[in-house]
Formats: structure tokens, C-alpha cells, sequence
């Protein structure tokens, strides 16, 4: 585990009360509303496709409108999109915060349950995490420090995941999301530890007769120059 053990776990700490939840994100500059805005626009952009669609189709068309409204709602707020890379984030007018769009397995949004990414992340992920672990301290594993020294990134910024989970039991279906600070990655480059992390209500989208993959494929490309 490209991670920090025991004392990750020493350092999470999770905002699931109606009014934690509030304050926390106001803390970050952020409303509530905004961000289940966002959730509940990829959701219904997914629940919009059919089985004619190419199969991956519907969770990318998910994080792609999750993203766009997330912009939509922040950028009047002074926040900023940044494709630097392929890596979409929304970055805060101080630059201290960005966010970037995830699907997470199905302990997303679950106060008890500790999540991971769906999908491996890709070197901005991990060199996030890597920024996350040198503010607090911590020891950076070798395979860390090494993609933190490849990819500039701003030491003083925090990178959050939100995380959505299209869950479906029962012939319902239902999303939930928490916006989280990644603090671990695993061997499998999938994030696996949170410093933060803030449970958002869960929306029910009702019943459903369409199967789609469980992965949703998330956008953290390595991009390399040619030699």
C-alpha cells in the first residue's frame, strides 16, 4: 500500500450530521445543495442511456455531467475548471481547493464504511495524495515522492474526491456521494484511505430495468511528452 498505515486512520475523520456536514463545507466554500445538484445531474444523464449505448458509455456520461454541473454551480462562486493534463478539477479562487469527480465502490457514502475508488487512479491522484501525506508529515513512500517530484503540484492545495456510487437493490436504484480527502493509495492504484471525509444525503432515482457495468471509467490520464 502506497499509503500511511495505522496513522491514516488516526487522522480521518467523518461529518455524516445534517449540520457538520453544512459547516465543513462552508468551511471549504461550498454549499450542500450545490453539490447534490451535481450528483443527482450525472444520475440522471446515466439513467437517461439506454442498452442501445455502448456499454461504458453511461458511467462516463455520468462523471462528464457530474463535472460540468459541479463547474456550472462553482464558477459564479469564484471557483475555476482546469484540464491541465486531462485531469478535470475545479480549483477555488484561492487555489487552496480542487475538486475532481470519482466513482467510488460501495461503501461511498456509508458512515461505517471505508471506500475506494472504483477505478485505479492515474499520477495526479497520486501525486495529490502524495501533497496530502508531506502536509501532515508523514513519510512518502519511494513510489509517491517520486510521482510528486515528476508532476508539479502545489504543496498548500488540497485535492478532494467526490465520490459517487450508483447502487441498485431490489429494482431501485440509488446514488450516493461524500466529498473526501484522499490520504492512501493501494498497490492496485486505487485510493483507499481519507483524511476527510463528508457523508452527502443520498438520492433515490426509484425503479430501474436497465444493467449497466458497476465500473465507472474515471479520466486521470498520464500524459508524457515525446522524447
Amino acid at each position: 500500500m502506497f499509503g500511511v498505515g495505522d496513522r491514516m486512520q488516526a487522522t480521518e475523520e467523518v461529518y455524516s450530521e445534517p449540520f457538520s456536514v453544512t459547516r465543513r463545507l462552508e468551511a471549504l466554500g461550498l454549499k450542500l445543495d450545490a453539490l447534490l445538484d451535481s450528483v443527482l445531474a450525472g444520475a440522471q444523464k446515466r439513467r437517461a442511456c439506454t442498452k442501445l449505448h455502448p456499454p461504458m458509455f453511461p458511467g462516463l456520461a455520468q462523471w462528464a455531467e457530474t463535472t460540468h454541473r459541479l463547474r456550472e454551480r462553482h464558477i459564479p462562486e469564484g471557483w475555476a475548471p482546469t484540464d491541465d493534463s486531462n485531469y478535470s478539477l475545479i480549483v477555488s479562487r484561492n487555489g487552496k481547493t480542487a475538486i475532481a469527480v470519482a466513482s467510488g465502490d460501495e461503501n461511498t457514502g456509508l458512515v461505517e464504511g471505508c471506500p475506494a475508488t472504483s477505478s485505479p487512479k492515474g499520477p495526479h491522484t497520486m501525486s495529490a495524495v502524495a501533497a496530502h501525506q508531506l502536509a501532515l508529515d508523514l513519510e512518502i513512500p519511494p513510489e509517491l515522492e517520486a510521482i510528486l517530484e515528476a508532476f508539479s503540484v502545489d504543496p498548500n492545495r488540497e485535492t478532494w474526491l467526490l465520490l459517487t456510487h450508483w447502487s441498485e437493490r431490489d429494482g431501485l436504484v440509488e446514488v450516493r456521494a461524500e466529498l473526501s480527502l484522499p490520504l492512501a493509495i493501494a498497490e492496485n492504484q486505487k485510493v483507499i484511505g481519507w483524511r476527510e471525509r463528508i457523508i452527502l444525503p443520498s438520492t433515490s432515482l426509484g425503479p430501474t430495468d436497465i444493467e449497466f457495468p458497476k465500473h465507472t471509467p474515471d479520466l486521470d490520464i498520464d500524459v508524457r511528452k515525446r522524447a
